[in-house]
């Protein structure tokens, strides 16, 4: 449970804090293609590197405190929205390039390469196929965030261009 409460608060603070801030500052610095290619350059590497910090404390544990037990509560689960339930009948579907696409948006380089290690080499070093599917992780779910976010800024900016004008007659009303 700690862990898992630990891996939450990590996952909060890195993908919706950390990564929306270098996004917004990037793309408010060099414009929203460089930017967003500057946000993925930094974020990228500092994503590896704390998916390759859970995946050191998970092999040095030895125990499936967080990785499989999450993927198998998200089979059984029901409801949720459109995205939710295909997303779940894809992880249930088994292993494959469908299965690799929806756990590296849903969830970080760390679950995807410890959901797709094989049984025999659980808590091990990373063999050749999991640093294969570590790296592949890493790019595809930092491109679909970086995407994600820069999407967002830009239309938070757009939106921001109309509100604005409209906002600083009333705000001056008030603070006069």
């Amino acid at each position: 449970m700690t862990g898992h409460g630990f891996k939450r608060v990590e996952e909060f603070l890195f993908d919706w804090l950390l990564y929306g801030a270098v996004t917004w500052y990037c793309n408010a610095e060099w414009g929203p293609v460089y930017g967003s290619l500057a946000a993925f350059c930094i974020m990228a590497p500092l994503s590896a590197c704390v998916s390759f910090f859970w995946i050191a404390i998970y092999n040095a544990i030895g125990k499936d405190w967080l990785g499989l037990e999450l993927l198998k509560e998200l089979k059984r689960s029901k409801g949720g929205n459109w995205f939710t339930r295909k997303a779940r009948a894809i992880v249930r579907s088994g292993k494959g390039v469908p299965a690799f696409f929806v756990l590296s948006f849903w969830t970080d380089p760390f679950m995807t390469t410890v959901y797709f290690r094989k049984k025999g080499e659980t808590y091990t070093k990373l063999t050749g196929r999991d640093t294969n599917i570590f790296w592949c992780s890493v790019f595809v779910s930092n491109t679909y965030w970086t995407v994600r976010w820069s999407a967002l800024v830009q239309l938070i900016w757009y939106v921001w261009d109309y509100v604005e004008p409209v906002l600083r007659p009333l705000w001056q009303q008030l603070t006069n």
